[in-house]
């Protein structure tokens, strides 16, 4: 990562769209600022399972004792669930999606949008992008999920 005079933010992360047959691949990165390190799990409330750890403003996920790929991504079974991010250690959700799927055989990067205040302007939220999904140019088609 690196910081210009501006104050702006550049990092290249590299993608991959290959996963092993009926399984996903997921990624996350945090990219709200002013927001203190996160964690970031399937389910809600009581039912939340972490996924990634302690992840701070700028970084890939470091995850949860499940071993990553050399570019961050997590492999798992297909999600159907909610999906919800802490702050660091806490118990609480501070957002939620209700309903996030992730198909059989694909890739996507979650990233972390928005402001910590969640005021009506800026509030924080999730930018899903389909990795292997068809892309927008040269782009990953991206969604704010909700």
């Amino acid at each position: 990562m690196r910081t210009s005079s501006l104050g702006l933010v550049a990092s290249m992360f590299v993608d991959e769209l290959t996963v092993n047959a009926n399984r996903t691949k997921l990624r996350f990165f945090h990219a709200s600022p002013g927001t203190p390190a996160v964690d970031v799990g399937l389910g809600a409330a009581h039912g939340f399972v972490r996924v990634f750890a302690n992840v701070s403003f700028g970084e890939t996920a470091p995850s949860n004792g499940t071993s990553l790929s050399n570019n961050g991504f997590v492999e798992t079974t297909p999600v159907t669930s909610a999906v919800s991010a802490r702050l660091a250690g806490a118990l609480t959700d501070a957002l939620t999606i209700p309903s996030v799927t992730l198909a059989p055989n694909s890739v996507a990067t979650a990233i972390a949008i928005g402001g910590k205040t969640g005021t009506h302007s800026n509030p924080l939220q999730v930018l899903l992008c389909g990795d292997t999904a068809p892309a927008n140019g040269l782009l990953s088609a991206c969604t704010v999920a909700n």
